[in-house]
């Protein structure tokens, strides 16, 4: 087969379904016949215009598939494998991957944003970044892999033990895999949101207070945090800026704000308030290669099963569905059908 179908951002709101050349892969790398892939908020924002794209792209990231071929270098014993793709590639060559951080790599290639995704029959990636992984993971579970990383990283960074107490606010699909794995670890978490059902969503995942947010809630919550001094660790994943205003208002002294939601909004804050109460505010952005992907592969491995987030599933030719529905919040997660 040399032409595959692809859906292609050619301008905001301008996603077709083109019918592209199947790429070759390259020395290193391997190609993969993709079966499912979720719809991630980046991608709605790179679809409504919000961030700039290189015009045509192909979209998405988050992928699972088969590799049906590979490059020079590597291993023929991984045709016909399943497999999760990674799709954020560090150069491991620059200053920052030098020192371990290659999720803020300065060359970093992110399929989908800044090169072609996998909303695509076929891709093809570095082996490197094609996990493989068992046959029996049901696609559902298997296809959060990649935001789940996101949360096995947040977690890592705050350095929160069991026994701890957090506060989650934005119940989207990585505040809510946050919830479930926070809980899973024995840590008291408090999930916060607009949408009630969401809220309910995250009881049902093991929060252990759950709250449909309001202005007087909020502030009730703010008020009590302040006053015991608990939960310290806020986690903002709504990527509103609202949100992050709250989170930097109500976490009490000495406590820490790590921001995964990527808005982009400017947030008013006064450095006399960080400097005397002693407040962190982190940023937590995707996933160190290959620690936390690996850390979360083994996790969906051992049998966390998130799936259940998985509330729609579109054709690839309804992509462009798909991520308007994304924009509208009817689902908590949606995913590409492609084969």
């Amino acid at each position: 087969m040399s032409k595959m179908r692809a859906a292609r951002l050619h301008g905001p709101r301008d996603l077709r379904l083109d019918e592209v050349p199947v790429p070759t892969p390259r020395q290193g790398e391997v190609l993969v016949r993709v079966e499912r892939v979720g719809i991630c908020g980046s991608d709605v924002h790179l679809y409504a215009g919000h961030r700039q794209a290189p015009y045509p792209m192909i979209l998405g990231h988050e992928a699972i598939g088969r590799i049906t071929a590979v490059g020079d270098g590597v291993s023929l014993g991984l045709v016909g494998r399943r497999a999760v793709v990674e799709p954020n590639i560090p150069c491991t060559t620059c200053p920052i991957c030098r020192r371990g951080h290659g999720n803020v790599c300065l060359n970093k290639r992110v399929l989908g944003v800044n090169e072609d995704g996998v909303f695509a029959e076929y891709a093809s990636i570095p082996a490197s970044h094609a996990w493989v992984a068992p046959d029996d993971i049901p696609d559902p579970d298997l296809v959060l892999t990649e935001p789940l990383a996101v949360a096995v990283h947040a977690l890592a960074a705050s350095g929160l033990v069991p026994g701890d107490r957090a506060v989650v606010l934005g119940c989207g699909a990585i505040g809510l895999l946050l919830t479930q794995l926070l809980s899973a670890a024995r840590i008291s978490v408090a999930a916060l949101d607009l949408d009630p059902r969401r809220v309910e969503v995250a009881r049902g995942l093991g929060a252990t207070e759950a709250v449909v947010m309001s202005q007087e809630a909020g502030r009730e919550i703010a008020a009590r945090m302040r006053e015991t001094g608990e939960p310290a660790t806020v986690f903002e994943c709504s990527g509103a800026a609202a949100g992050a205003a709250w989170c930097i208002r109500a976490v009490p002294r000495r406590g820490r704000v790590l921001l995964l939601g990527l808005g982009a909004d400017e947030v008013a804050f006064s450095p006399l308030h960080f400097v005397r109460e002693g407040i962190e505010l982190v940023g937590s952005l995707i996933y160190d290669h290959p620690d936390d992907f690996r850390r979360a592969l083994n996790l969906v491995e051992g049998g966390l099963r998130a799936g259940h987030l998985v509330e729609a599933e579109f054709p690839l030719e309804e992509a462009a569905a798909g991520l308007q529905a994304a924009a509208e919040s009817r689902f908590v997660k949606a995913v590409i059908r492609v084969t």
